[in-house]
């Protein structure tokens, strides 16, 4: 099974009032696959969902796609908004545009008794996710259904008939289960249970396996809504992902993120989307999400956090930027955008494609608390910063991968070409 990776890419961020500008891309952002609709439906176990379920994606044959994960993006208190970082999330996610979204838990956060309010968060969170056209499928947590009927407005607002669910996409089977169901809090079992042995002895033509679901069979701080009911629960339901050769389990009941394997599976729990933390950064409690690519056999979970950046100079002979990360984990920043003067490039006119990026001078420095050193940087790409805009209008943005070391900052410095 190939192991997780540890990189990360930053969200898009743009400092109008500067000439140095950060965004977000990814390499194939440029030419991102149309999406196909309306999407239709390919239920592999139970049945096609009515009016609230989340529509499924496309039946696709294709063995090289993208989907995206996220958990815990629960207001700071009962009844309250999102939190900026779930914006700044989506921010990322309509630049990527992963094929699938899943979110594992504690998308809102119930206040219990208040079914009015409960259904006015959830409406709230529908509006503003909707508008991004990728279909989202979410794994119910403890916030969001803290009693009997909050689960029920869950049930007919957010999942359909059914609060699990299956389907296939390319080469992958996915699951959508629920630790929340009355009488059953904080396990699979009873139907469901009975439902997901079926569901995994049935798969067929499946190269990976992911289940999301919101209690982290692992958790790294032991909480009371953060792993199983009891070791047996757990145990049970591990044995069966061991058993069934599961490539990947996400949970969320934690705001950090971790991975680990045990017993040939892999465990994420990616509870970073805004909700609120005491959890320190080195130890996993960083505003993130994970986006996991698949290219056939391989599959990659690259943890994403929003860049953070400060404005060191920029000028006609010299653009220096600063890139933070205050996490525990080693990222890498793949498009920090920095705007230079269209004129450089008339110092070597005639070049195109990739030669272009051979002009500049480029070089990244990092320090933390074991001292500096150099980093890997290259430009990835270059194009008009903005035609339209007088204060832009002749600039280029010079996009940057940056290997950023854990709790460290780099700093990022372009030079003109030489003559």
């Amino acid at each position: 099974m190939p192991p997780l990776s540890s990189f990360n890419e930053p969200r898009r961020s743009v400092l109008a009032t500067l000439s140095l500008i950060v965004c977000l891309c990814c390499p194939s952002a440029a030419q991102a696959r149309p999406k196909p609709a309306p999407f239709h439906s390919e239920v592999v176990s139970g049945q096609l969902e009515p009016e609230g379920a989340p529509v499924m994606p496309p039946y696709s044959s294709n063995d090289h796609f993208t989907f995206a994960v996220m958990g815990d993006s629960a207001p700071p208190a009962p009844g309250g908004f999102s939190p900026r970082g779930l914006f700044e999330i989506f921010d990322d996610i309509g630049v990527l545009r992963p094929d699938i979204l899943f979110h594992t838990g504690n998308f809102i956060w119930a206040k219990t008794g208040d079914l009015d309010g409960t259904q006015k968060q959830v409406s709230r969170f529908q509006s503003f996710t909707s508008g991004i056209g990728i279909p989202m499928f979410i794994a119910p947590g403890p916030k969001d259904a803290p009693d009997d009927e909050s689960h029920v407005v869950f049930r007919k607002s957010v999942a359909g008939s059914h609060t699990w669910r299956s389907f296939n996409y390319g080469n992958s089977h996915f699951i959508v289960l629920d630790t929340e169901v009355p009488g059953s809090v904080g396990k699979i079992g009873g139907e469901q249970l009975t439902w997901l042995q079926q569901d995994l002895d049935g798969r067929t033509n499946s190269a990976h396996t992911f289940v999301f679901l919101n209690r982290d069979p692992y958790p790294i701080v032991e909480t009371p809504d953060a792993g199983f009911a009891s070791p047996a629960d757990r145990d049970a339901f591990v044995a069966m992902m061991s058993k069934s050769q599961v490539t990947t389990v996400f949970s969320g009941s934690l705001p950090v993120y971790s991975a680990e394997a045990h017993d040939g599976v892999n465990y994420v729990n990616t509870g970073g989307a805004g909700g609120p933390s005491t959890i320190l950064p080195t130890q996993g409690g960083f505003l993130h999400y994970v986006l996991v690519t698949i290219e056939r056999d391989a599959v990659t979970v690259t943890p994403i956090q929003p860049l953070r950046i400060d404005i060191i100079a920029s000028s006609e002979v010299l653009g220096v930027a600063q890139v933070y990360n205050l996490s525990g984990t080693p990222l890498v920043f793949s498009h920090v955008g920095i705007m230079v003067p269209s004129r450089w490039r008339s110092k070597k006119p005639g070049l195109v494609g990739a030669e272009r990026l051979s002009l500049y001078d480029v070089t990244a420095k990092a320090s933390s608390s074991d001292g500096d050193k150099m980093v890997d940087v290259a430009p990835v790409d270059i194009e008009p910063a903005n035609p339209t805009d007088p204060l832009e209008k002749d600039f280029d943005m010079l996009y940057l991968r940056v290997q950023v070391p854990a709790a460290s900052v780099v700093e990022v410095t372009v030079h003109p070409p030489a003559r």
